[in-house]
């Protein structure tokens, strides 16, 4: 297009307001010039002058528009012109930004309503806060706010007092800063309050603190109260700076402040709590007043230095931390992360008291040296107060802290309990020597009535040691002796200088000692000791006679004539002593026995098992037993060792003993003998232990079982029928159990064994139902039974897990994605595959891989590599594990063929200038098909399936090349803050198409 036509005519592209950087749409073209034609008609109409003249032109127009606009050549050349002269305007419109910005950061300062002008001229170009961060001109106050002070007379007198005990505020009087919280200065001002209340001798100091509390906690009653003396308190603090600053302005010639004095000044209000600007503007009203000059360095109408909260320190605006107190000068508030200025008392944002920072941290030094001390009492009382002055939702440092100290306060008043309970327990047991020592030492140093202890103990001591000085006179009389140092260790049984006089004098033995036996049970008894009130220890002493209290086993120690031993060793001589026993020193003898006892014990578990013209006995010896005689008689019993045929004499070792001199169906009676030998060597017999034996050939076990499973009344069991042939003899039942018992396959054992064992299954004589088998693996043993005697045969494993269910794949391309429904108790499974058979777990020329069921829930799914147009045979096998061992489910198989992906890209683009609604463009990797599509919408979050949600549109099948497709979106149906995402309306499909989910900030619709 020429220049002259440039001049002539606006572009069209820009005259119908359409963007020339959308896909060309004739539709929308033809309704545009339509819409076009009816407001030029009615500007024509309704409108006079220029206005009117314009329209009209414009109608003019509309022929050449549509020639122009309907050919491809001249649209585009239209097209190239639109956006060059789009580039002009905007380039002009950068340049006038940049001059203005320039010419606006030169002033001295700049009100916000004029900050706030300047961006709203120029928003359309860039965002408010980026042309509020390239602003750099100081923000001066508007107007100055007159903030209400105290009463002037109320305000003084508060002062007055404060002066008189050398305190310059009511916060120091609190000890607190002036960031905390009201109510807490309320607490503090109620707290001092009463304590100076209390205060009987009422002095010039406890007088002032009490009228000066009463004053803090009215100020600190309300806010509003505060804001009022906080005024006070700073005007006072600035006439006392400006009188300072008076004086010598009036005595130098010159009556102007110079830049160090305005510098000087100015540091100095804002340490005492005034904004630099506000004290500049002040200075400068009151120099007004008084005519004097004041010089200001241009950097100082800028300059903000940042006051400390805590120790109202100035610092430069950029440091983190108080040049003076190291603390940081900004926090982020813990309940909404705003940026906090350190003079600050609450957040500003939500309110959090974070003022109370400072006092917190005084209060957390003080905490470090009371745990130094051990003083858990005023700790106490200073964290419950810090947990009322800081309670963030959130953990923070000063919380974080604050637990941590709490722990280990408890650990120290757990220490503290402990130690209490410990010096209980000495005082209790009267061990006021070990307890004397255990206060002086470091541990105790915890308690804080200590000292208290000591002195009871003290007291405590000196009448035992008036006792023991009696005892050592050496003409007293033993017995005296005695009786003083026991009522001396009866009083304190840890006074070892008592008992080391009682060993000097050991009572006398006690004598006569007899025993009786009776079941098993030893019984003595004994004569007294002629010392009164001792104690008799009981010692038993195998083969040998015992020589002293501590030469053997102590049975017991007890205060009668009488003992019974409950528990004699068998199958040795057995000898008995009883010491006397004054406050743990023994007689130097003690009552014997004359001869020793030996308790006979007989075998036990004794057992006969038949078989074909032979008997085999087993037993288990007792201790001690030097043989066991065997004894066989026909048809009865005998009666003592010598009745009947002796067969064997078997050593301690031995167990079992096979007789074979015996005839089928004869009835045998054997007798076995536990033989023991006594002190001199000679062997003496016990009553002996009978069993009875018929020998014929025992019943062949069954070796072979038939298992047939079905479901059972729950889905976590099932029913087993159980079928073998029944035995020619004996009666056949099952032993069921969950682990192994095949070390007892092909033996013979006691039928009473077997309720030990497991669970006894018994139904027909060759079957049986058991209707609860759990998942797992079971064990099941065919038993015949037979005399009483168990034929155990062959194991048989039952194995029952549950296989993976729901199973589905996806092709991603270069891997299958699988999915599936875990069984309830499984943990692992096997994915194992071939390309040409289906695999077995123990084919090592298939590929295994073991999948845990926390590494498939990490991700929600297992990716099997794969290629594509290839064949592969897919099995699935649950594992469950029981013990050790491991047992695999059946498996499910999958048959899968993958090709090539249709991959899909997609975005929601955003209403621009240009295109007042929004559109869903969508590509592809390479030109196909596209199957139903929807694009569903959820609001304030992403929709995670297909039906999470509304549908915003639903795309039909439709053609797609390489540039791809746009879709228009409704927007009056969708609500604010809508995020959307687009699903395959078959699910099946999935496994030809992939959709390739962009970041959430491309899927927002509005």
């Amino acid at each position: 297009m020429s220049t002259e036509k440039k001049t002539q005519r606006q572009n069209f592209f820009l005259l119908l307001d359409i963007n020339p950087n959308e896909e060309w749409d004739p539709d929308k073209f033809v309704k545009v010039l339509k819409a076009k034609q009816v407001e030029w008609s009615r500007k024509r109409s309704l409108s006079v002058g220029q206005k009117a003249s314009q329209a009209q032109r414009n109608l003019e127009l509309i022929p050449q528009i549509r020639k122009v606009m309907e050919d491809d050549a001249l649209r585009a050349q239209e097209r190239d012109e639109a956006l060059k002269e789009l580039a002009s305007q905007q380039a002009a419109r950068v340049e006038v930004f940049e001059k203005r910005l320039e010419f606006f950061n030169a002033k001295e300062s700049a009100s916000q309503t004029e900050i706030d002008k300047f961006i709203k001229e120029f928003q359309d170009l860039y965002p408010e806060q980026e042309i509020r961060n390239r602003i750099t001109v100081t923000i001066r106050a508007e107007q100055q706010v007159t903030r209400q002070a105290l009463e002037p007379s109320r305000a003084k007198a508060i002062a007055g007092k404060l002066n008189d005990l050398n305190m310059s505020s009511l916060y120091e009087l609190l000890g607190c800063p002036e960031t905390t919280s009201t109510r807490i200065l309320q607490q503090k001002a109620e707290q001092l309050y009463r304590d100076v209340s209390k205060i009987a001798t009422k002095t010039q100091e406890v007088t002032l603190k009490s009228d000066l509390a009463g004053s803090a906690k009215d100020i600190f009653s309300s806010e509003d109260k505060r804001k009022q003396y906080d005024e006070s308190l700073r005007q006072l603090k600035f006439a006392s700076l400006f009188k300072v600053l008076e004086e010598q302005i009036n005595q130098s010639v010159e009556k102007e402040i110079t830049y160090n004095q305005t510098e000087l000044f100015l540091n100095e209000a804002q340490q005492a709590g005034w904004d630099r600007q506000e004290a500049l503007f002040q200075l400068k009203e009151q120099a007004k007043a008084h005519k004097w000059l004041v010089h200001v360095r241009p950097a100082e109408e800028k300059s903000q230095k940042v006051r400390c909260g805590g120790c109202h320190t100035l610092n430069e605006a950029d440091q983190k931390f108080c040049t003076q107190c190291r603390q940081p000068l900004f926090i982020q508030c813990p309940e909404c992360n705003e940026t906090i200025r350190p003079e600050a008392n609450a957040c500003g944002h939500c309110g959090f008291p974070v003022g109370n920072r400072y006092l917190v941290e005084i209060h957390l030094q003080e905490l470090q040296d009371l745990f130094k001390k051990r003083d858990t009492q005023k700790a106490q009382q200073l964290l419950d107060e810090m947990k009322t002055l800081w309670q963030p939702k959130k953990a923070d440092r000063y919380s974080q802290e604050i637990k941590r100290f709490q722990s280990e306060l408890q650990r120290l008043h757990a220490e503290l309990r402990k130690v209490e309970a410990h010096v209980q327990q000495l005082l209790n047991q009267k061990k006021y020597i070990t307890a004397k020592q255990y206060l002086e030492g470091p541990a105790a140093a915890i308690l804080p009535n200590r000292a208290q202890k000591l002195n009871e103990i003290q007291g405590e001591l000196s009448k035992v040691r008036s006792l023991f000085q009696r005892a050592t006179v050496a003409t007293l009389p033993n017995n005296e002796k005695i009786a003083l140092c026991r009522q001396a260790l009866a009083l304190c049984p840890d006074y070892q200088e008592a008992r080391d006089l009682l060993r000097t004098i050991p009572p006398m033995a006690p004598t006569n000692l007899q025993a009786k036996t009776r079941g098993g049970i030893v019984s003595l008894s004994w004569q007294p000791s002629s010392t009164e009130g001792v104690m008799y220890v009981i010692v038993r002493k195998s083969l040998t006679q015992p020589h002293s209290s501590r030469d053997g086993t102590v049975l017991d120690t007890v205060p009668g004539l009488h003992y019974e031993d409950s528990r004699p060793e068998t199958g040795v001589p057995l000898y008995y002593a009883i010491f006397a026993e004054c406050e743990g020193v023994p007689s130097a003898n003690g009552a014997l026995l004359e001869q020793p006892l030996l308790l006979l014990q007989d075998v036990t578990q004794a057992f006969a098992e038949v078989g074909n013209q032979q008997v085999k006995l087993s037993w288990v010896p007792p201790k001690n037993v030097a043989s066991v005689l065997l004894v066989r008689k026909q048809n009865v019993p005998p009666t003592s060792a010598s009745d009947g045929e002796v067969i064997g004499e078997c050593v301690p070792a031995q167990t079992s003993f096979i007789d074979r001199d015996v005839q089928n169906n004869q009835t045998y009676y054997y007798a076995l003998y536990a033989r023991f030998k006594d002190q001199h060597g000679r062997l003496a017999t016990a009553p002996g232990v009978r069993v009875k034996a018929i020998p014929e050939p025992p019943p062949a076990p069954i070796h072979s079982l038939e298992m047939h499973m079905r479901p059972g009344s729950t889905s976590a069991e099932r029913e087993v029928e159980l079928r073998w042939t029944p035995p020619a003899k004996g009666k056949a039942i099952i032993l069921k159990s969950t682990h192994t018992l095949q070390h007892y396959e092909k033996k013979v054992i006691a039928e009473s064994t077997l309720y030990t064992l497991g669970q006894l299954l018994e139904d027909q004589p060759d079957s049986v139902v058991d209707p609860k088998v759990a998942l797992g693996v079971t064990y099941y043993l065919p038993v015949v039974l037979f005399h009483k005697m168990a034929y155990i045969g062959t194991e048989h494993r039952l194995a029952t897990v549950d296989d993976v269910q729901n199973v589905r794949w996806q092709n991603m391309n270069t891997a299958l994605r699988l999915q599936w429904k875990w069984p309830a108790n499984c943990q692992e499974v096997i994915v194992s595959s071939h390309q040409l058979r289906w695999p077995e777990l123990d084919d090592e020329y298939s590929s295994h891989t073991k999948v845990s069921r926390s590494e498939y829930d990490r991700l929600g799914y297992f990716e099997l590599r794969c290629d594509k147009d290839t064949d592969y045979y897919i099995r699935i096998t649950a594992l469950v594990t029981q013990g050790t061992e491991e047992i695999p489910a059946q498996g499910v198989r999958l048959h899968v063929h993958p090709t090539d992906l249709l991959t899909l890209t997609y975005e929601i683009k955003r209403p621009t200038l240009w295109r007042r609604t929004p559109h869903l463009h969508i590509a592809a990797d390479r030109a196909g098909t596209l199957p139903t599509l929807r694009l569903i919408g959820t609001r304030d979050r992403l929709p995670v399936h297909k039906t999470d949600g509304t549908m915003i549109c639903r795309i039909e099948p439709t053609s797609i090349n390489g540039r791809g497709r746009t879709f228009p979106l409704p927007i009056k149906e969708v609500a604010p803050g809508t995020y959307c995402k687009l699903f395959l309306e078959d699910d099946a499909l999935y496994q030809e198409i992939d959709i390739c989910h962009p970041h959430e900030d491309k899927l927002r619709i509005n």
